[in-house]
């Protein structure tokens, strides 16, 4: 189950198959791939690189999202000490059992372990086999090992140097234990920004140590997005999931619908400054994990920003370094599922977090506190469990919170007063207790509050009442709603709906 100690060549080969393993794959092309990576890794074992290399590059064309593929060359590694004779022509087999060869004129036997038995190609015209004129095939260490053909040009960089360069720069956002498990959404994305994406001109990390330059922004932007898109479970969204074989053949008429809106219709003009406004908005529509610019994948939406430049000696320079940062990330009933990444809190420029009617599971990271551009965080109709973390009292600039029919539990903080801004708080049908903190009632620009189906209990704070547009003067509040029938647990004069009767 392991490849010989020592033995690069192989050990390249066997990790591509445990890489293998965490893509989907329909069956049957997921089972020939794995296989003939085997195959090429029992061969380099022994030796014979032309027909591992031949067994190898018969998938080279195969995409792995997330993941390696092998390019159409299988050389690296040592020169083994000893060549190894292979018959060449169309009737020759050679097999592989418990660590011998075995040719048409005769074999040795031992123990069998395992027997595979590989029809070997039908080369170029050439002498039927080699003999000491004819140099056998040799592994060497100079010659490009698994995708370094493939993306030998890119970015000035071998794949080893653009991965080890693209790491610093996620390292600032990532903890690297996350970027280390092959199996995390982090290091996916990693892996398909080195060896997938075929983004043109490339996005390149800058070699200098820059502070929030254009190009590692924009370059963040595109990792963030793309292991949202493996926490999220992308391959099985209804819409926009990423092409198969370099076929895309998923549709995606995802695009974000903010400015219509009947609650926010005001709150997408006051989102954006007159300079936005001028540059217009970027609408993606596109299948995610393409070719194409982050900003065009569906469900996204960027604004046009200018961003800062630090210099060697501190100083800090705005000098025209404008990009289109993501603002907008929407879905709504995408079959969305998996957990919410905590990266998402990098991205500074996010205004609407929209990801409702999935199945996203697990809690809000509490980094989402530092969001301070966040208008909207709407995640209802979800399977999100654990309290509101004290930090999203911190999003002062928050319009609407929307939290309805998941699983939350715990209270709400005092320190909701903090949302001066709010105009939207729906966290209905779900498990919080405690009181409806008084604080609510200083939110001047409240205009829904939407408490039942959760285990409040006690009085309406006077406070909530006195804002209701019943009140005298009337108030901005205009629907408020809580578990009040006859005996119920709260106790409401102001409310306009209690409980079912929403």
């Amino acid at each position: 189950n392991t490849p010989p100690p020592n033995h690069r060549p192989a050990t390249l080969l066997w990790r591509s198959i445990d890489d293998t393993l965490q893509v989907k794959y329909p069956p049957m092309k997921q089972h020939h791939h794995l296989i003939s990576v085997a195959l090429a890794a029992v061969l380099l074992t022994k030796g014979i690189s032309a027909s591992a290399s031949s067994i190898a590059s018969s998938h080279s064309s195969r995409r792995l999202r997330g993941g390696r593929r092998l390019s159409s060359s299988a050389k690296a590694g040592k020169q083994q000490q000893q060549h190894a004779a292979f018959h060449h022509n169309s009737n020759s087999k050679a097999s592989y059992d418990g660590g011998y060869i075995h040719h048409d004129d005769g074999s040795m036997q031992e123990e069998e372990v395992m027997q595979i038995d590989v029809v070997a190609p039908t080369p170029p015209p050439m002498a039927s086999s080699l003999d000491e004129s004819t140099p056998a095939a040799i592994i060497n260490d100079d010659t490009p090992t698994i995708n370094e053909e493939i993306n030998s040009n890119k970015c000035s960089m071998s794949p080893s140097q653009h991965e080890e360069a693209l790491r610093q720069l996620i390292l600032t956002i990532t903890p690297q234990e996350v970027l280390d498990d092959i199996t995390s959404p982090q290091a996916k994305a990693l892996q398909w920004l080195v060896y997938d994406d075929a983004i043109d001109p490339p996005l390149c990390p800058p070699m200098l140590n820059i502070d929030d330059d254009a190009t590692s922004a924009t370059l963040l932007e595109r990792y963030i997005m793309t292991a949202f898109y493996h926490a999220t479970n992308g391959d099985n969204w209804k819409e926009c999931s990423a092409p198969i074989n370099n076929v895309d053949n998923n549709k995606c008429t995802r695009t974000i619908t903010a400015q219509s809106s009947e609650v926010l219709s005001f709150v997408i003009e006051q989102a954006f400054s007159d300079t936005q406004q001028q540059h217009g908005r970027k609408i993606g529509t596109n299948s995610w994990l393409t070719s194409t610019p982050t900003c065009d994948w569906g469900g996204l939406g960027c604004s046009y920003t200018t961003t800062t430049t630090t210099d060697s000696n501190s100083n800090i320079n705005s000098n025209n370094n404008h990009y289109y940062a993501i603002d907008q990330i929407e879905f709504e009933d995408n079959n969305l599922s998996g957990t919410l990444l905590p990266e998402l809190s990098a991205l500074k420029q996010l205004k609407f977090l929209i990801l409702e009617k999935g199945h996203l599971s697990g809690s809000i990271p509490p980094s989402y506190g530092s969001l301070s551009n966040l208008r909207v965080l709407d995640m209802d109709y979800n399977k999100l469990t654990g309290a509101i973390p004290n930090e999203l009292y911190d999003l002062v600039e928050l319009r609407e919170l929307d939290l309805n029919d998941n699983r939350f539990s715990g209270t709400i903080s005092t320190r909701i007063g903090r949302l001066s801004e709010l105009v939207y708080l729906q966290v209905d049908n779900n498990e919080f207790g405690g009181s409806v903190p008084v604080e609510v009632g200083g939110l001047n620009e409240l205009a829904w509050a939407v408490f039942h189906g959760n285990n409040f209990s006690g009085e309406m704070p006077l406070s909530v009442c006195e804002n209701s547009d019943k009140a005298s003067p009337p108030g901005k509040i205009t629907l408020l709603s809580a578990d009040c029938l006859e005996d119920g647990p709260v106790v409401c004069s102001c409310c306009d709906y209690c409980g079912e009767e929403l």
